[in-house]
């Protein structure tokens, strides 16, 4: 189903990879880290932690 999969990517980790050329490796690192520790999800974390944008996270996570 779609909704599932949807939420799935959602929760996944794995987003991360996409965000290395904007942020960097360690940063991205740190951001897998916290939402794997905090049970946020990565978009939960980049807003709250990096200060970007939904239209930033979005545009980065594109791929």
């Amino acid at each position: 189903d779609r909704e599932a999969c949807a939420a799935a990517i959602e929760k996944s980790l794995a987003l991360v990879t996409g965000l290395v050329p904007r942020i960097g490796y360690d940063r991205a690192a740190a951001v897998a880290k916290a939402a794997y520790e905090s049970g946020r999800t990565v978009r939960e974390v980049l807003m709250e932690e990096e200060g970007l944008s939904p239209e930033e996270i979005e545009a980065a996570l594109k791929f």
